[in-house]
């Protein structure tokens, strides 16, 4: 990718997306909810599925309008930038596929990942401790379970895509080469999550969505591998 841009102005975005994410997730929400009457740790499992849903779609627009506003004196951007290709090439599913293919072994990672955690100390694996999208899904509430669903396989592989693959991996590469911003973009990816235990995998996931989208070259690609990864979670 030719970028227009510079050094700096990929690492102001991705500071100022960064901070905005932490923020919003952090300290916007939970004080909305207050102001609002609910206390966030008496949800329901059905008002927590509401809660997270609602939260992703504002992640959604967040990270749509910081790309939108930091990148405005670089337009038009060309082909090549944020490209969404639906029905002119339908190659890309193929790389798609095969990408899913993979998912056992990054299941693996995880394992593997984990083990080695607990091993050395710096976790400690609870099965009593489920998470809350877990407990949703074991339910019988199908609402809980298609707010999760539509914020597992749409918001988030959409906003995730959008600023890690879309924009930051493509833009590292007009200045360290694929390769190296891969394993930045992928690494940074990773640690947005914040779990030990999934860094690995998630490394890994996202080299993996990186390799999609430099053979394709078309942001829906990566967007429906990560889709497929989160339904597959699920």
């Amino acid at each position: 990718w030719e970028a227009k841009w510079g050094m700096k102005v990929i690492i102001q975005v991705m500071v100022l997306w960064f901070c905005a994410f932490c923020v919003i997730g952090n300290a916007v929400f939970p004080y909305a909810a207050g102001v609002l009457g609910f206390d966030t740790s008496s949800f329901t499992q059905r008002g927590l599925a509401t809660y997270s849903l609602c939260l992703d779609f504002t992640q959604m627009l967040m990270t749509w309008f910081v790309l939108r506003q930091s990148l405005r004196p670089f337009r038009p951007f060309g082909v090549n930038w944020f490209p969404v290709r639906w029905f002119e090439d339908r190659k890309y599913l193929r790389d798609v596929a095969v990408a899913c293919v993979a998912f056992p072994f990054v299941v693996w990672l995880h394992g593997l990942s984990t083990t080695l955690l607990e091993h050395i100390g710096l976790i400690a694996f609870d099965e009593t401790v489920t998470a809350a999208w877990e407990q949703s899904m074991k339910s019988n509430d199908i609402i809980s379970k298609a707010f999760y669903m539509l914020l597992a396989s749409f918001a988030a592989p959409v906003w995730e895509e959008l600023i890690f693959r879309g924009f930051f991996f493509a833009s590292l590469t007009a200045f360290t080469g694929a390769a190296r911003a891969m394993l930045i973009s992928s690494t940074l990816f990773a640690c947005a999550h914040f779990s030990l235990e999934q860094f690995l995998p998630l490394t890994f996931l996202g080299c993996l969505m990186c390799v999609v989208f430099v053979r394709t070259r078309n942001l829906l690609a990566p967007v429906l591998v990560h889709s497929a990864w989160n339904a597959w979670v699920l």
